[in-house]
């Protein structure tokens, strides 16, 4: 990708696929606004982790002038230029804190409340029950403002827990594996699957974490006030405990409510006939004296589950080039998010009907908080991946929601046909039930993966990472992972081989197609320049335009007189279309024009700034 920064705050892209990023593209598929590369599978090994990891863990996230991203036992960031500023091992980001190992399944988001990024990433030493040594910790770090590159905030948890396994019935030690990690208002969530040291599932953990902005606390680099809980156990659901997710929240929460803890596991009411159920664990008064009240929402009979309690596995997808399969994982709930009297949940499932009956697929549903005791199902539909192949398996996808009630979703895909890569769709509020729009390819992939390290699994995921960018509440952010070229035998395992990379992207709804520069035949032969989006928009919106010819361009805005303001391009391009966003937060609100000139052709638009 070619990229230009242009003085202000205006970004120009010209995209062309190059020779080492090409591969299988859907003729629907169109570039996003930005997009950069960021660690994968050697960099990860050679300059962070001394060693090679799996799987990746992708997830990342969007600030106002940056991006951070954590990839297994690694942390980075960028300008939104692609720059990167830091890239470290996540043991040595938290050093302050002695950890003992490189950490595992790290996560970050981004608090829009307080302006601040939120990491989380675990330790354990030994699984062996009765070791006195044993030991389980969370770390979470919080930057002091909303430039990474700022002070932060470290603090440990010391997630040892003894009690009574509900699966043995004896009093155990436990270890914390696998955060949910959310914010509201006042606090930081962080919910966390429990297993002995023998590494038997014993159920759910939430802590959380008092912000104590203005009294020293946590968020002001003093004292961290965490408290405990047993979410589960308070509603005597226990038994039916499983992997579970806070939802990140948005405005002012409802009523007394902190968050919602969101699982499914393909529970299902009434057999292979009857209806798969979320369950819904609400949070309130977090902060002073947290209580939880639980609640099952039907959501339809969308898996074919047999036996209620049988929960076979999801099959594995397929990849081109090898009989080896990518490993999907399973129906846990991925992450959720809540915003103006809705809850949107992201799992995986096999769906028992329809295109992608049979394959495992990514899936999402709406949920209507307005009552908070009776929560309903609104909405849901398949992010199935048949516009990218034939028989495309879609799995660990993340989702997120913008100012307008638009859901932005990303997600890994293979087929038989296709290499492991990394896609997103998304859906506009006003789009028809139950659907998304276009598959996008973020990253396609270049070869296919091996890499179990000896073992049965070949590991992808365990999740991926889409964010909404604070800077306009509208435009999404997605960061995910791709099978890169092969090329690392390890002598100890030389039949296996596989690399992954990553890749940020943004992108804005709806998903119009922009055809890449140099595929002349499908080029328009005219000029054009299209309505910018969204319109009306605050503080920035994007302007795209086609050229049928290299040639001298200049596009400049203008205000509602028709006087020349700002110059956002004055540059030769080559053919074809090309994207300008243009940031106006320095400009009042009103009706502005902008203008595209070249040789041959004049045309001006109208576009409205409401703040």
């Amino acid at each position: 990708m070619s990229r230009v920064k242009l003085s202000g705050p205006i970004d120009l892209i010209s995209y062309q696929y190059p020779s080492a990023l090409a591969g299988p593209q859907s003729s629907s598929s169109f570039d996003p606004i930005i997009s950069f590369e960021g660690i994968n599978f050697m960099e990860d090994a050679a300059n962070n982790g001394g060693s090679y990891h799996i799987p990746p863990d992708p997830i990342g996230a969007a600030g106002p002038n940056h991006v951070v991203s954590v990839v297994n036992t690694s942390i980075e960031w960028y300008d939104k230029t692609g720059v990167q500023q830091n890239s470290q091992s996540l043991s040595s980001f938290f050093s302050s804190l002695s950890p003992l190992t490189q950490t595992f399944d790290p996560k970050v988001i981004y608090d829009q409340y307080a302006n601040r990024f939120l990491v989380v990433t675990l330790e354990v030493t030994d699984t062996t029950q009765g070791d006195p040594s044993n030991t389980s910790r969370i770390f979470v770090a919080v930057s002091s403002t909303s430039n990474p590159n700022d002070n932060w905030y470290f603090h440990a948890v010391n997630s040892k827990l003894s009690f009574q396994n509900p699966s043995t019935s004896t009093v155990e030690d436990h270890w914390a594996d696998y955060p949910g990690f959310a914010v509201d208002d006042q606090a930081v969530f962080i919910c966390n699957n429990m297993f002995t040291f023998g590494s038997i599932p014993g159920g759910s953990r939430l802590w959380i974490i008092n912000k104590g902005i203005g009294s020293n606390g946590f968020y002001e680099g003093g004292t961290a006030a965490v408290s405990l809980h047993n979410a589960f156990g308070a509603v005597g659901q226990e038994n039916l405990a499983t992997t579970t997710q806070p939802a990140h929240m948005y405005g002012t929460p409802p009523g007394n409510t902190g968050t919602f803890l969101v699982a499914y596991n393909g529970l299902t009411q009434g057999g292979s006939m009857g209806q798969e159920a979320v369950q819904i664990i609400r949070v309130d008064n977090p902060i002073s004296t947290p209580s939880f009240s639980h609640q099952f929402v039907l959501v339809d009979n969308i898996e074919d589950l047999g036996d209620p309690f049988g929960f076979p596995a999801l099959p594995d997808a397929p990849q081109s080039g090898t009989a080896e399969t990518v490993e999907v994982n399973d129906r846990r709930t991925l992450n959720a998010v809540w915003r103006n009297n809705e809850l949107w949940i992201t799992s995986t499932i096999n769906p028992n009907s329809g295109p992608d009956a049979g394959q495992t697929t990514a899936h999402w549903w709406k949920l209507n908080t307005t009552n908070l005791n009776s929560i309903t199902l609104m909405d849901q539909g398949n992010v199935g991946g048949e516009d990218i192949a034939a028989g495309c398996y879609t799995f660990f996808p993340s989702l997120a929601v913008n100012a307008n009630g638009d859901m932005g979703i990303g997600f890994a895909a293979s087929a038989a046909s296709i290499y492991p890569g990394a896609y997103y769709s998304g859906r506009l509020a006003s789009d028809p039930a139950g659907t998304v729009q276009q598959s996008v390819t973020l990253r396609a992939g270049l070869d296919y993966y091996y890499r179990p390290f000896g073992g049965t699994r070949n590991r992808w995921g365990d999740f991926s990472g889409m964010s909404v960018d604070p800077t306009d509440d509208v435009t999404f952010w997605a960061f995910n992972q791709y099978a890169i070229t092969r090329g690392t035998i390890i002598p100890s395992f030389p039949s296996e081989d596989g690399r992954w990379g990553t890749a940020w992207g943004s992108f804005a709804l709806p998903l119009v197609a922009i055809e890449p520069a140099d595929k002349p035949d499908n080029i328009t032969d005219k000029y054009s320049l299209s309505q910018n989006y969204p319109n009306p928009f605050n503080p920035s919106t994007t302007i795209t335009f086609n050229l049928p010819r290299t040639g001298e361009v200049r596009l400049t805005i203008l205000n509602a007189l028709g006087e020349e303001m700002v110059t956002l391009l004055s540059s030769t391009l080559a053919s074809g279309s090309h994207t300008v966003r243009w940031d106006a937060s320095q400009v009042s609100s009103g009706i502005y024009l902008y203008r595209l000139e070249t040789n041959d052709f004049v045309e001006t638009r109208k576009m409205l700034l409401v703040r």
